[in-house]
């Protein structure tokens, strides 16, 4: 009887530990497990994540001198929630930031605004038109558009895994 209480101890001791390596591995090679979307850093080296609150927020970013990534995404969009943490380790391997666009998180006026502005585009080989067309000529999600100078230059359609993501980042030259 001594025996089997050791034994018993012991083993859930061991299925105990065993867990723990296997919660610690999974969250070593997953690093955004528990993180949200919002990260906001002031140090200027590392990479960000901007949450577009308004299309003030927005307009002010793409307009930004050089280049820019912009993602438009919805809460429950399951592409979206692939890509995204395929993203945030492009953009820590390579140092970049991007800005993400949460559509069911805009007020219904910058929903309405988003939608009729005149500078954030989608270019022609996102989209069956042949030309670039406005976002209210409608789109899947996640979008990302590449800006320069607040200009329109480029896109990626849908999800993507991360080796033809890092090959379109170094194709539009938004990595080096």
């Amino acid at each position: 009887m001594k025996h089997r209480f050791a034994i018993c101890t012991l083993l859930l001791v061991a299925i105990v530990l065993l867990c723990n390596v296997a919660y610690l591995y999974y969250k070593d090679k997953n690093p955004n497990m528990n993180s949200t979307i919002v990260v906001k850093n002031s140090v200027k080296s590392e990479p960000k994540e901007l949450d577009a609150m308004t299309l003030n927020d927005i307009e002010k970013y793409i307009n930004r001198k050089g280049k820019t990534l912009l993602v438009i995404g919805k809460t429950g969009c399951s592409y979206c929630n692939a890509f995204m943490p395929i993203l945030r380790n492009a953009s820590s391997d390579y140092n970049f930031d991007y800005m993400y666009i949460d559509l069911t998180k805009l007020t219904k006026d910058d929903y309405s605004l988003l939608f009729d502005s005149s500078q954030i585009m989608i270019p022609a080989k996102c989209n069956d038109t042949g030309t670039q067309v406005s976002l209210k000529s409608g789109f899947g999600t996640p979008l990302s558009l590449f800006f320069e100078n607040g200009t329109v230059y480029d896109c990626i359609r849908g999800y993507k895994d991360s080796a033809v993501l890092y090959e379109i980042l170094a194709e539009t030259k938004y990595i080096q």
